[in-house]
């Protein structure tokens, strides 16, 4: 009994080693990120994994809340980071502000890092940033900065995405005193930042070349190449600036043009690079995963939308549709509203469907299944019950077996379109991005006119088969009175004669 009381203290013993070790600094320096929820949890671990890339033997180091769970802190840690609990969650004094966003909420708890004396300097870094590697491999010479420095993204603003930060606790309590005091003009820690190293402006600029001959103290400018905003790329396609040979960018702009929203990857090529190391990250289910279940939906709602019109609740809609047909102009303007409302459905449902963090291929082959497959075939089978004529055998016509063949072949005019703008987009090679925004905006119009033709010519084409069929059946019920009227004239006759 005594050993098993031994061993149970032993493996409680280097549980607490072993968890005590995660937490211990084991450099001087550190790459400090925040993670509040788990929104941004891929994200940052992109980002870290940018930063392992460049090489660098100094801590990676993430500032956690309640809210990341310890699935996600156990994720972290195996990607070799140290996970620190935030010693003191910081109410953001701004939020009654008219500048205030929701998601500003927690954002004044990052300032916890000013007080992180453990380390004799960090590198703060957005989880929206990412180092890149095509001109410098390694970015520790930032340590060499100042007390604070920071990059300047306009003539007044310094951005807060990326920082360098000499941790000092004195510092720390006079930030928190001076909350509510100084203003922040987004209502969140950028602004307050602002405020409070209003003298950053005249500070002198940091020169990454003259490192080693001082020791610097104070706030420094970054030079620009040390936090670059990715919409620069695109003036060309590429960093062709002699003056700036980017090290860290950050994707900023509206949240939809974030790199790890699928639709970016059309024109956004900075995604990619995104997208490559994210597909190094170890751990994660495989995307096809996603993309099976996607495919399964997707044919469970093609097979609903096929009971629904074979069931006799179809028949009876075609009989009323039929019922109240108004004059041919208005039919073809019902049509084509129609026509659009399924298409404009069919892409929000996608949308809605598709988590914007899917591998960009899978979502791209998931929305055209949508958009040019599922769309055309509801336009397509409402356009059948508005107009296919009945017969007395109950089945379709052969006129209308004819028109359902015509119409599917009309429903790949879509198609067809995508692909052509698609190879030319492929064999233009566009550099500029107002370029690619141009003929994306042509691609979108042309493919909205193929709808509109396929919708009209379908309509079209089920609309005369009506007329033609109604016209046959009247022809039909009028030979048949005939005959019938005729035969039983002859009959009376007949049967005159027989008396007679």
């Amino acid at each position: 009994m005594k050993s098993l009381l031994f061993l149970l203290f032993l493996t409680l013993l280097s549980i607490s080693i072993a968890s005590s070790d995660a937490t211990k600094p084991k450099s001087r320096y550190a790459w400090v990120s925040f993670l509040y929820g788990t929104s941004y949890f891929t994200t940052l671990r992109v980002m870290q994994a940018s930063v392992r890339r460049s090489g660098t033997p100094h801590d990676i180091v993430t500032l956690v809340d309640e809210d990341v769970g310890p699935s996600y802190r156990k994720r972290l840690q195996e990607d070799g980071v140290i996970v620190l609990d935030i010693p003191k969650r910081i109410e953001n004094s701004y939020a009654g502000d008219a500048v205030f966003q929701s998601r500003f909420g927690a954002v004044m708890s990052k300032l916890n890092m000013f007080n992180m004396t453990q380390y004799e300097k960090i590198i703060y870094m957005d989880a929206d940033t990412m180092m890149i590697d095509q001109f410098h491999k390694n970015n520790d010479v930032l340590f060499e900065c100042g007390d604070f420095c920071a990059v300047f993204i306009n003539p007044c603003i310094f951005n807060s995405g990326v920082m360098v930060i000499k941790p000092n606790s004195d510092l720390f309590a006079d930030m928190i005193s001076k909350i509510d005091k100084l203003e922040s003009y987004d209502g969140a820690d950028q602004g307050f930042l602002n405020s409070y190293f209003n003298d950053l402006l005249s500070a002198p600029m940091f020169d990454p070349s003259k490192v080693g001959t001082e020791k610097l103290k104070g706030s420094f400018r970054l030079p620009t190449t040390f936090h670059v905003d990715h919409f620069l790329f695109y003036q060309r396609a590429k960093w062709d600036m002699p003056c700036l040979r980017p090290r860290i960018l950050e994707f900023m702009g509206p949240a939809f043009l974030k790199p790890w929203n699928w639709w970016t990857y059309v024109i956004l090529d900075l995604s990619w690079e995104w997208l490559s190391l994210k597909n190094n990250l170890p751990g994660g289910d495989p995307e096809w995963i996603y993309f099976t279940g996607y495919l399964a939906f997707t044919a469970a709602v093609y097979m609903i939308f096929r009971i629904i019109f074979k069931s006799k609740t179809s028949g009876a809609l075609s009989r009323k549709l039929q019922s109240k047909r108004p004059s041919e102009s208005l039919q073809t303007m019902q049509c084509l509203i129609v026509g659009f409302s399924i298409l404009v459905l069919c892409l929000y449902s996608v949308f809605r469907l598709i988590n914007p963090s899917t591998h960009p291929t899978y979502a791209i082959i998931i929305f055209l299944i949508w958009s040019h497959c599922l769309a055309p075939i509801l336009y397509v089978q409402f356009c059948r019950l508005n107009f296919e004529p009945t017969t007395t055998h109950g089945g379709p016509s052969r006129a209308a077996i004819g028109v359902r063949r015509r119409t599917f072949i009309f429903a790949l005019l879509p198609s067809v379109c995508l692909l052509f703008f698609s190879t030319l987009w492929s064999m233009l090679n566009m550099m500029f991005l107002f370029t690619k925004v141009a003929f994306l905006v042509v691609a979108i119009l042309a493919q909205i006119g193929s709808f509109f033709v396929f919708f009209g010519w379908t309509a079209a084409l089920w609309m005369q088969t009506y007329h033609y069929s109604a016209k046959e059946t009247s022809v039909l019920t009028t030979t048949n009175t005939w005959i019938s009227n005729g035969a039983i004239s002859g009959c009376m006759e007949h049967s005159k004669n027989l008396k007679g």
